[in-house]
């Protein structure tokens, strides 16, 4: 981050596209910490990771299990997660959290059904979802690719859908991405 504010726009990032979550985390980081970076779209697959380890670009945001390996096998150095604190996956790597307190990227995946599925289906799949994801082996499972797993209401993860959607139409908006 040093380096970044002395000489703003030398380093550059890659992702997996203009708009991409991982670009748009990319200009998030960006301006909570006061850096200015040079974007590098790749249209998806392996460019974004392979050109950072050929040296033709400084970083890249992708995936912790596309990274996790490449950190862990020193092929590439792991700089910060996303989220609050550090990921099992990746121990020694520092997280946004601890890097600026309060702070994280994250994403969310879920399970959703046709608008007009009846409450009463909605309620079971909920309650046998959650029947499944509470379980010791399934939440070490999504621990090994990098997820927590979290039960809810659906109401919860439609409210949380609602919050990512205004945050993220936000930063297209902000950065004048055509959608």
């Amino acid at each position: 981050m040093e380096l970044s504010k002395k000489e703003p726009g030398r380093y550059t990032f890659s992702s997996t596209g203009v708009g991409s979550t991982q670009h748009l985390i990319g200009e998030v980081c960006q301006e909570r910490f006061g850096v200015k970076w040079t974007h590098v779209p790749y249209p998806g697959g392996a460019g974004p990771v392979n050109d950072v380890i050929g040296g033709r670009v400084d970083m890249s945001i992708n995936s912790m299990l596309t990274l996790a390996p490449l950190v862990s096998a020193g092929t590439l150095r792991g700089l910060a997660s996303s989220s609050l604190e550090r990921d099992a996956l990746l121990p020694d790597t520092p997280s946004f959290g601890e890097i600026s307190p309060g702070f994280f990227v994250g994403t969310i995946l879920g399970l959703a059904a046709p608008a007009r599925t009846p409450r009463p289906i909605v309620e079971r799949l909920n309650r046998e979802i959650a029947k499944v994801v509470n379980t010791d082996t399934m939440r070490e499972r999504l621990a090994t690719m990098a997820n927590k797993a979290r039960a809810g209401i659906p109401e919860d993860f439609t409210e949380t859908v609602a919050q990512y959607v205004a945050r993220w139409n936000g930063v297209i908006e902000k950065l004048g991405i055509a959608r």
